[in-house]
């Protein structure tokens, strides 16, 4: 379950929703998260953590489209907004004199970035709090969330972070299976930096389920976002970092108190943090490592990984794909192939260097001003494949075939089989300039009267909108504004011919979320022709929308709950 925000947790609950609704989610022996899709993990474990009942009873009531579950998660779906970000920047800036003594004089490496906790307590009420009720203060301690795994036979999971390592003389920090730090029901550790038990006596060491997850999700980071040592040591000093250090369980706690009387520049001499023998462990997003979560899933040898990548990518690269890629090339010495994708980015140029290429192609000769616009057509060259990227060509490629099988080989373990089979699912959507029409004309025509938002609402209840214009022009008739308005806001006939999917059974229909959702964020081709723009061709800046359990056969691109389409 790959990272990626909001957008990512929507998607991988949309997967674990197909995989229970085709009776597969009992037959998951293991669930790797990073980031995003360490939020939809969570989910899945707390609710279950908070409710006694059985398994099959509140997976039913999890999944179920427009049930308790969803709609809350719907309605909440919101880590924050752009004013929130900045005001959580200034209150870290405001920290800097505590992070400056204690952190750069002393050399404590105390957690001193209020917006990590913040942070950490809004993933908690969205995602690991049961509906409609208050935040529940009390962690979840790992402990005791291996007891309700057995209990309940729920998949083992793996929490994914990445520990930053310090360049060495063995160079220690390359390997993943080194950096790659994980939260287990049973175990929390790395090669490199060893693997514990938790401590039963305390049960919020080394973390808590909730501090777990934020830390998998902790993107914001100097160390990964920056380059050069001075950038990296202004950007600590502003004190914005979201990643945690941990006590080091490997030292005793002596060594930790003489490391915390030591006064700069003696504390960089002395288990200085960040080394394998720190005092402590500095512990970031899971993204910074290996962001699909798949490393841990080899690594186990799982004859059969179902890999979602949800990232942001705007440009469909698949990055995440290519650094698994390298990864396992270079650590273990085999070989993922996935056809398809390999095929999209097979002698291929950079995005940036084709878009340049094409600027240049499409102004033709600068220096010669009296050839006329005809003349520039004609002498311009033929454009390059790779420019039919900008046009959405990767896009369509990954929304063509955004579920495509693969493997892994070839395995040097005795007695077992020499490749891994890999599905691998990409959030990709796409719907041709004429099919987004029908969306176009009804927000067009509604927006003369209402808000984006009303106009959504309209759409979600499309009947007790109708119901509610009826009533009113019984009671005021039909030449009140007011009631025209309101009929105006509800979809026609021909909308809902769109706009609606028609079930297995034949009655039962739903929105097609995906497809509206697509059509009111698409780029213009102007814009994704445009050099100077960033490409953003996943719609993932809109509010967050409803999208059914069980409708489109398409894959969504919603930024909410999603679809079966995940299959």
């Amino acid at each position: 379950m790959s990272g990626g925000g909001i957008r990512s947790a929507s998607f991988n609950i949309g997967v674990l929703a197909a995989l229970h609704e085709t009776e597969r989610l009992r037959r998951v022996d293991v669930l790797s998260a990073v980031s995003g899709g360490a939020y939809a993990l969570s989910w899945y474990y707390a609710q279950h953590f908070h409710d006694a009942t059985d398994r099959n009873e509140l997976d039913k009531e999890l999944f179920a489209f427009g049930g308790r579950f969803q709609t809350s998660l719907a309605d909440n779906a919101r880590v924050f907004g752009s004013a929130e970000y900045w005001s959580l920047g200034a209150v870290n800036l405001a920290m800097t004199p505590v992070n400056f003594l204690f952190n750069g004089i002393f050399g404590w490496h105390m957690n001193t970035t209020p917006g990590r906790a913040i942070y950490e307590d809004r993933l908690k009420a969205i995602f690991q709090t049961p509906p409609a009720a208050k935040l529940d203060s009390t962690p979840i301690p790992f402990a005791q969330l291996k007891r309700k795994v057995r209990e309940k036979q729920l998949p083992y999971f793996i929490i994914n972070t990445a520990a930053f390592i310090e360049d060495s003389s063995e160079y220690l920090g390359a390997p993943l299976y080194n950096r790659i730090y994980e939260f287990t029901p049973i175990f929390f550790g790395s090669d490199s930096l060893g693997r514990h038990n938790y401590d039963a006596k305390d049960p919020e060491f080394p973390l808590t389920f909730a501090r777990a997850v934020s830390i998998s999700g902790a993107a914001l980071d100097g160390t990964k976002m920056i380059s050069g040592s001075s950038q990296r040591t202004l950007w600590s000093l502003l004190n914005q970092d979201l990643g945690y250090y941990m006590r080091n369980p490997s030292l005793s706690r002596d060594v930790e108190a003489l490391h915390r009387i030591l006064p700069f520049p003696l504390y960089y001499f002395h288990h200085y943090p960040r080394h394998l023998d720190g005092t402590d462990i500095y512990l970031s997003d899971g993204g910074h490592a290996e962001n699909l979560g798949a490393y841990a899933l080899v690594r186990r040898l799982c004859a059969e990984i179902l890999v979602v990548d949800a990232e942001h990518d705007p440009t469909y690269e698949f990055e995440a794909y290519h650094v698994l890629k390298r990864a396992l090339r270079r650590d273990m010495n085999v070989e993922l192939r996935v056809k398809y994708v390999d095929g999209i980015a097979q002698d291929e140029r950079t995005l940036r260097e084709a878009r340049v290429d094409q600027a240049l192609r499409d102004q033709g000769d600068p220096d010669t001003a009296a050839r006329t616009d005809e003349d520039r057509r004609k002498e311009r060259l033929p454009p390059l494949r790779t420019m039919d990227a900008l046009e959405g060509w990767r896009w369509r490629c990954a929304a063509e075939h955004p579920a495509t099988r693969g493997r892994i080989a070839h395995l040097p373990y005795k007695g077992r089989d020499s490749e891994l089979t890999v599905d691998y699912i990409k959030a990709a959507y796409w719907r041709k300039p004429e099919e987004c029409k029908p969306a176009d004309d009804y927000f067009t025509r509604c927006l003369k009267v209402s808000s984006e938002d009303q106009c959504w609402t309209a759409l979600e209840h499309r009947q007790e909108c109708k119901a509610a214009a009826a009533k009113c022009r019984l009671q005021k008739g039909s030449h009140d504004q007011k009631c025209k308005a309101l009929a105006q806001n509800c979809t026609s006939e021909e909308d809902e011919a769109w706009i609606r999917h028609p079930q297995a059974d034949g009655n039962q229909r739903t929105l097609d979320y995906a497809g509206i959702y697509f059509c009111r964020t698409r780029e213009t081709e102007a814009l994704r022709r445009s050099r100077y723009t960033r490409l953003n061709h996943f719609p993932s800046r809109r509010r967050p929308i409803r999208i059914s359990t069980r409708g489109s056969s398409r894959p969504t691109a919603s930024s909410a709950t999603t679809s079966r389409s995940a299959h």
